[in-house]
């Protein structure tokens, strides 16, 4: 009789024993701060691998959770809060400028809430489809007939 081979499909041997909710919470934790420290997929799981005895998949798990939990942080909440934080200082900027009569900086205040809110509008050349505008000093002659001596 033949033996049949198992197949691993990975490398790595499963832990016997589930992590707790809590260890869960602690893997996912690691997995943010590794993103935010800008480790990419391979150098985390291969770090989860090594230290957790994690299999590719359950990785692949803490990544999704973890990718989540950045969304929630950092979703449209936070970009509001970010734009509304940004526009108070910009406010108090413009107040100390103003009474320091820097109306220089005040303009350029101006411009970056402006830009931040999105109420710029763009000028766009349409006569010249993009092109430099040349400018050519045109001169007209005239020619004059004199009346002959008779």
């Amino acid at each position: 009789m033949t033996e049949k081979k198992s197949k691993k499909s990975k490398s790595v041997k499963k832990d016997s024993q589930k992590p707790s909710l809590a260890q869960m919470e602690v893997r996912v934790n690691e997995i943010v701060s590794m993103i935010s420290q800008g480790h990419n997929y391979t150098s985390i799981l291969r770090y989860f691998t090594d230290k957790h005895n994690c299999c590719d998949k359950t990785v692949d798990n803490y990544m999704k959770r973890a990718r989540q939990r950045i969304s929630e942080v950092y979703g449209a909440e936070y970009r509001k809060s970010l734009v509304e934080q940004s526009l108070i200082q910009l406010d108090d900027l413009y107040r100390r400028n103003k009474s320091n009569e820097d109306l220089r900086e005040c303009r350029a205040i101006i411009e970056t809430k402006n830009k931040l809110l999105g109420t710029v509008t763009d000028k766009i050349d349409i006569t010249t489809q993009g092109e430099k505008i040349q400018e050519r000093p045109q001169f007209l002659f005239i020619e004059k007939q004199l009346p002959e001596n008779e």
